[in-house]
């Protein structure tokens, strides 16, 4: 081969060089210009949302006052209650979020539901079942895109209520965030949701506080804490009207499939506290 390669005409190499070192070059690094910057002293109630259960109040306390200070306005967002939804299957049963949860009703993989109790919704498990307490979860989050979508909300932070700020940094760490976003950017995790975010990324030439999350990634988990543009919330919602996994898995089957371009920080700004989850206590399925 590379005396097939030295034997070629010069100008025929670069038929070859060319795109090889494109293709080497797109594997590690990409290219983006960074958009307009967003600057966060301006940001209103309509750019941060907690995520919080009515019957827990107290379980955001700890997230407000790290909010408040820090100085950043939020929304509690009251969250939908898993055990008080209402399904409906195909062959006439009805049953609630707490007779799954009690063992007195479960779902069948691949069957098809259609629920009740915070607006209508499909729900047909997929790769695995999910909890009542996982489906309020999850469409608590699509609540707030659907908001973000109807209002043109251009950015927003989403925080489940157990996260806990890197309040020595957080504020000045967003603030890099927004002044760094690329044009076509759709979610930042704030988090570090990626296993190997060495192999996992791609560096972008000239932006040294973000890194892109690659596709064909499986590995990607939490959705606790992020930032979700407009366009983006948009093509999450039309990326499956029928619910068939967590908010999470979401997230990342949209990033593997190519649908959403997300982001990370090059170090995490939130943790979860050691706060049991309450999907876990309204029984967690994985």
């Amino acid at each position: 081969m590379m005396m097939f390669f030295k034997h070629m005409k010069t100008k025929y190499r670069w038929f070859l060089v060319v795109p090889a070192t494109w293709f080497l070059f797109t594997s590690f690094f990409t290219i983006q210009w960074a958009t307009m910057p967003i600057d966060l002293n301006q940001a209103t109630a309509e750019n941060i949302y907690v995520i919080n259960l009515d019957r827990t109040p107290e379980r955001h306390l700890p997230l407000k006052r790290q909010l408040d200070t820090l100085k950043l306005p939020f929304t509690r967002w009251s969250a939908v209650d898993g055990y008080l939804l209402t399904f409906h299957d195909d062959e006439g049963h009805t049953f609630t979020g707490r007779d799954v949860k009690e063992g007195r009703a479960h779902f069948v993989m691949g069957k098809m539901y259609q629920g009740e109790g915070a607006g209508k919704f499909h729900y047909q498990p997929h790769r695995w079942l999910l909890s009542a307490g996982e489906l309020g979860c999850t469409l608590s989050h699509r609540h707030v895109w659907q908001h973000i979508s109807d209002h043109k909300i251009p950015w927003a932070m989403i925080f489940e209520d157990d996260v806990h700020l890197d309040t020595s940094y957080f504020r000045e760490g967003v603030t890099d965030i927004l002044k760094h976003l690329p044009p076509e950017w759709h979610v930042v995790y704030l988090s570090y949701p990626i296993t190997d975010a060495k192999k996992g990324t791609l560096k972008i030439l000239g932006n040294s506080t973000l890194k892109k999350i690659k596709r064909d990634r499986r590995d990607v988990s939490g959705s606790y804490a992020y930032m979700i543009s407009c366009k983006g919330a948009q093509k999450l919602l039309s990326y499956q009207d029928t619910i068939c996994l967590a908010s999470d898995d979401t997230l990342s089957q949209a990033i593997n499939d190519g649908v959403i371009d997300a982001y990370i920080n090059t170090f995490p700004l939130v943790s979860l506290t050691h706060t049991p989850s309450t999907l876990d206590t309204m029984g967690r399925r994985r």
